[in-house]
């Protein structure tokens, strides 16, 4: 997947992970990616850094974007699945869902990312969640019922 990407953007990808995996113990992966240019990543520390560390999710999504930056390059939008040391793996995170900053898709600003497969975007508007993206085709009643469940999640981390 990734030799599709100009070969700067490859070694600068490369050089990226390379660096982060030796010294901060981060595991970063590009998943997949479709045709609507997301990039659907994971970033998972899986010992503690090389100073004896153990990075806050913050920290590891800081460092992941860095990391992934290349992609930008390429044309991508990066989205990060982030999942800490000790607390599941990133194929099955601890924390389902996470919010998102400062990202528009499709014209729309982009509020909640759900982390656990499948792996969606979400947009709030009028107190409800409108799926942006999905990592794989699901069923419309599927999806519902993950936009429910995120819907619910972000409620309560508004209220935190």
């Amino acid at each position: 997947m990734l030799e599709e990407l100009p070969a700067e953007v490859q070694a600068m990808l490369r050089k990226s992970q390379q660096h982060y995996q030796q010294h901060a113990r981060l595991q970063l992966s590009v998943d997949t990616w479709g045709a609507d240019k997301l990039a659907w990543c994971s970033a998972q520390q899986y010992e503690p850094a090389v100073d004896g560390r153990v990075l806050s999710t913050a920290e590891i999504l800081e460092r992941a974007t860095e990391a992934f930056a290349p992609l930008r390059m390429a044309g991508f939008t990066p989205l990060i699945s982030v999942c800490e040391f000790g607390k599941g793996t990133a194929a099955k995170p601890l924390k389902k869902h996470r919010m998102v900053e400062q990202l528009i898709v499709g014209g729309r600003t982009a509020a909640v990312l759900r982390q656990s497969p499948p792996r969606m975007l979400f947009a709030v508007e009028g107190g409800t969640l409108i799926c942006l993206a999905a990592e794989e085709m699901t069923t419309e009643q599927k999806t519902a019922a993950l936009s429910y469940k995120a819907l619910q999640w972000w409620k309560r981390a508004v209220v935190r």
